[in-house]
């Protein structure tokens, strides 16, 4: 392993064809010589934040977010990508400023907080921009054993990005992989505008 990615953007080459990773943009959790974990982070689901709170605990919260697909490793499990520094308890930031969690008191901490925002600011916290402010909820993973990925990146099937906190919650997710687009120029920009099925077009 020459160099750990961790903290960094995966993001998926324009020709990949494979479902799993085809125009996605994966944040890179922890890279080692056992393997790496990441996360994708603009595949959104249909099920609500709200959805998926009631389905693990039997309550209801008033979230109005979407869950995003994390990655094809067990879709059940749940991870909290979050902001909130005064939640971080334990948790050693995957860059400045961004924790990553899966604790249930962390995800009921982070609802209330959405609700107690959108409470006092009223119908204002109801933009997209808003709702995906300070933490995104994910189910499932993406992973790679030991020296995978370190060959995925010598064969140049990633473009590798530098990551930061406010770029991953400040851009809208349906975006996300354009923007990296955009900001790696070159031919690269010609794909940033491009849709996702241009023979359909």
């Amino acid at each position: 392993m020459k160099k750990s990615s961790k903290g960094q953007l995966l993001i998926s080459q324009p020709g990949l064809v494979d479902p799993n990773f085809r125009r996605t943009v994966v944040l890179v959790t922890e890279h080692t010589k056992e393997g790496a974990f990441g996360l994708v982070l603009n595949r959104r689901t249909r099920q609500t934040v709200a959805d998926l709170w009631e389905l693990l605990t039997e309550k209801r919260c008033e979230s109005e977010s979407v869950t995003f697909e994390g990655g094809p490793v067990q879709p059940g499990a749940v991870f909290l990508l979050h902001r909130r520094e005064d939640f971080a308890t334990g948790e050693l930031p995957v860059l400045p400023g961004l924790y990553l969690g899966s604790d249930m008191d962390l995800f009921e901490n982070l609802i209330a907080a959405d609700e107690r925002e959108a409470s006092e600011n009223g119908d204002d916290t109801k933009t997209e921009a808003k709702k995906t402010s300070d933490y995104r909820v994910l189910c499932g993973y993406a992973g790679w054993g030991p020296g995978q990925l370190d060959g995925e990146l010598e064969e140049g099937g990633w473009i590798v990005q530098g990551a930061s906190t406010e770029f991953i919650f400040d851009t809208s997710p349906d975006r996300l992989w354009q923007k990296t687009m955009d900001r790696e120029g070159g031919p690269y920009k010609l794909f940033a505008e491009m849709p996702p099925n241009p023979e359909m077009n």
